[in-house]
């Protein structure tokens, strides 16, 4: 069976409802609060890039729950975290994906002389 890929703006509509749906809008979400959500996915795959075995492309699964585990899929939950914090901020990420990769396009070569 062939899918039709989804729009950003439906990925995004998606993973906000699932989100909802598993409890995490059930209480007061701040901004900070879905910010350390993301960033606690940001240290799960800082902490899968340091480990001996590291494979980037590498997918791991949980004996007791099937879970998949690697450092693709804590990108994964980066992203599912952005989409579901614009969900709920009713921020239309396409659109401002789509603005900001247009003005990136125009900076200077690794603009701010910054290392990293």
């Amino acid at each position: 069976m062939t899918m039709k890929p989804k729009s950003l703006q439906e990925w995004q509509t998606d993973l906000h409802q699932t989100a909802r749906e598993k409890g995490w809008h059930n209480d007061e979400n701040t901004v900070w609060k879905m910010l350390g959500n993301i960033h606690a996915e940001v240290s799960e795959a800082w902490e899968e890039a340091r480990r001996p075995d590291f494979d980037v492309n590498a997918i791991r699964y949980r004996e007791k729950d099937g879970k998949p585990e690697g450092f693709s899929t804590e990108l994964a939950d980066i992203v599912i975290r952005c989409f579901d914090t614009a969900g709920a901020l009713g921020i239309n990420l396409e659109e401002v994906i789509a603005l900001k990769a247009e003005f990136n396009k125009s900076r200077p070569f690794r603009h701010g002389n910054k290392r990293a």
